[in-house]
């Protein structure tokens, strides 16, 4: 399954659903400076980390359906910072 362009001709190659690289911007957005201020360094870590993770992701999009899926995200960060992402994601 290869990827196309407008006009249906096709790519050489697949259309690529994910990132290699994100932008680490000086600036912080107000989400991030959000982060910062509620959890200090922990939510600047997190904010990164979740990057990284969403970029290995088909259209940055991780779906959470199951239990298991919610353990498997919680592992992709550090256990020290696992009760804080696991308070915010569980009712």
């Amino acid at each position: 399954m290869g990827g196309y362009l407008l006009g249906g001709l096709r790519m050489a190659r697949p259309a690529k659903l994910n990132c290699d690289y994100f932008p680490h911007f000086v600036k912080y957005d107000r989400d991030l400076d959000y982060l910062i201020e509620r959890f200090g360094i922990e939510g600047y870590y997190f904010f990164y980390r979740l990057r990284e993770f969403l970029c290995d992701c088909d259209n940055w999009t991780y779906r959470i359906n199951t239990d298991s899926d919610i353990v498997y995200f919680c592992k992709q960060f550090s256990k020290l910072y696992l009760p804080v992402i696991e308070n915010q994601l569980l009712p």
